[in-house]
């Protein structure tokens, strides 16, 4: 079985949501916070950019991909400077410091792109004044842990081999998952 391409964003999250979406080629329907968080970094990430980042040679949108064994994850960084990675989480509250699914997404454009620094960039989607700049640590330890579950993703999907452990990062995400009935009954 072939498929080529994992979004990275399917890595730091359940293996076993990845591995169906992938397998039965289904992407989940654009919801109406998704469809609000494309508009925000469309109007929003340039202005928090260049007056409160204060970077100026900087692009959007960046991609960036790495094979493993004929697969590509692919993804888009954010926003993208001469040394350094910014991805910008739109969110109910500004968060302290990065969750560690944001965390390991950006180490990964980090180091797909060979850039020195990594930062997640909450920003508050009602006062996009409202932001803070949190530094990703540990890249390489990040970088490692993505690897490890890139490669275990692309393994189950050559083998058509569900996973066989779920791993939601947050409490909620069997809830809203597509796959939930079926995933239960394999519990």
């Amino acid at each position: 079985m072939k498929f080529a391409t994992i979004p990275v964003v399917y890595v730091p999250f359940c293996l076993r949501k990845a591995f169906f979406t992938i397998r039965f080629n289904s992407k989940p329907p654009f919801s109406e916070n998704q469809k609000y968080g494309k508009e925000l970094h469309t109007n929003a990430a340039p202005k928090i950019m260049k007056d409160i980042i204060k970077e100026e040679h900087y692009q959007l949108e960046v991609p960036c991909s790495y094979s493993i064994d004929g697969w590509t994850v692919r993804g888009r960084a954010d926003a993208v400077s001469t040394d350094a990675v910014y991805e910008f989480k739109f969110t109910g509250n500004v968060h302290s410091a990065p969750f560690a699914s944001a965390a390991m997404q950006t180490a990964a454009y980090c180091k797909m792109l060979h850039r020195k620094r990594c930062y997640v960039v909450f920003v508050d989607r009602n006062d996009t004044s409202n932001v803070n700049i949190c530094n990703v640590s540990n890249v390489e330890k990040k970088w490692d842990s993505f690897l490890g579950r890139a490669e275990a993703l692309v393994h189950h999907l050559q083998c058509d081999e569900i996973p066989d452990i779920h791993s939601p990062t947050f409490h909620w995400e069997c809830k809203n998952c597509q796959w939930r009935i079926v995933c239960a009954r394999l519990r």
